[in-house]
Formats: C-alpha cells, structure tokens, sequence
C-alpha cells in the first residue's frame, strides 16, 4: 500500500476547503502518531476556529482524545 507523505496529510487537516471528512481523517492519522501531544494541540486549535460546526465538535472530541463513532459518522453522513 501507498503511504500518503506526513506533509499531504498535514495539508488536507489544514485546509479549510477540504471535506470535513477528509479533514477529520487527516487529524485521526496524524494524532496516532503524536507522542509530544503536537497534533492534538493543533486539532484543539483548529477546532475553535471551525466554521463547520460538525466537524468543531469532532476536532475538540478528538483533541480530547473522546472521538465518539457517531460524532466521526455524522460528517460522513454530511459529505
């Protein structure tokens, strides 16, 4: 399988006119790597300045390290 560079994934979580989807799964890949808690602090960030509400919530939760699935499905639902 091909792995998909840090730096792409990094861009997707960033970009505010990306899928919510695809936002959330670029923060859920870079956070299963976050030893120093970075990517979290990052999340937590981008969470408060969120334009979409569904994806706010989904962000802070996985900040908080509290994904709920229904929270992760209903942006899935959305796109």
């Amino acid at each position: 399988a091909a792995r998909v560079p840090r730096a792409r994934v990094l861009e997707t979580l960033e970009d505010a006119s990306a899928p919510a989807d695809q936002r959330l799964g670029a923060a859920l890949a870079l956070a299963a790597d976050d030893e120093q808690g970075v990517v979290r602090a990052r999340v937590a960030e981008l969470a408060r300045s969120c334009a979409d509400p569904d994806l706010a919530l989904a962000l802070e939760e996985l900040a908080e390290d509290r994904l709920r699935a229904e929270t992760a499905e209903r942006l899935g639902e959305a796109t």
